[in-house]
């Protein structure tokens, strides 16, 4: 929880529950006519296709950095599949331990710091199911499951989100591998 939804905690400590918590959160919130969640009609990829769309240039799609290294001019990125390319200018948009791991050699101080950054992984599967085998209306977004289970939590990714299953579906995401289930992994 500290990792994902540390509000929570604070929330718990304060109102001696976390349902008490959010309950008092709920009331005491100003009214919104704005969603509580949002997300992407054709999910999270349709943000990276039109990124795509809007860039000129040489693109080098699904291709990974193995090495980076600095020359007088710039740089040389070494990609998986064994192709050298050159650079004046450099943005890395990775997670921090891969920058780390990239700028070891030419900004080790910066990549210290990178490498220094806490991660949480967290596994995910989805689950699908026809509405009709689903024997209650999952009315909800999900559930955080307690310490001691074998998973940390579900997501019903289909009343969060319309359209992440066909309508006679139901589409539920499970979450493990958290600080309680690393065994899960």
């Amino acid at each position: 929880i500290l990792a994902t939804f540390p509000q929570y905690r604070a929330l718990e400590r304060k109102h001696g529950s976390l349902i008490r918590g959010m309950r008092r959160s709920l009331r005491d919130a100003p009214p919104t006519t704005a969603p509580a969640l949002v997300s992407f009609a054709g999910g999270v990829g349709a943000m990276i296709d039109a990124l795509v769309a809007q860039l000129s240039g040489e693109l080098r799609l699904e291709t990974g950095v193995e090495s980076l290294t600095r020359t007088a001019d710039g740089y040389t990125l070494t990609l998986t599949n064994g192709v050298n390319l050159h650079t004046t200018r450099l943005i890395l948009a990775t997670p921090a331990h891969v920058s780390a791991g990239l700028l070891a050699e030419i900004a080790p101080d910066t990549a210290t710091r990178l490498g220094a950054i806490r991660y949480e992984g967290v596994g995910s599967t989805s689950l699908a199911f026809r509405r009709e085998d689903v024997p209650r209306n999952l009315d909800a977004y999900g559930v955080v499951i307690p310490a001691g289970r074998k998973i940390d939590g579900m997501q019903w990714s289909s009343s969060k989100w319309n359209g992440r299953a066909p309508h006679d579906n139901v589409l539920i995401r499970v979450f493990f591998g958290g600080p309680n289930t690393r065994a899960m992994l």
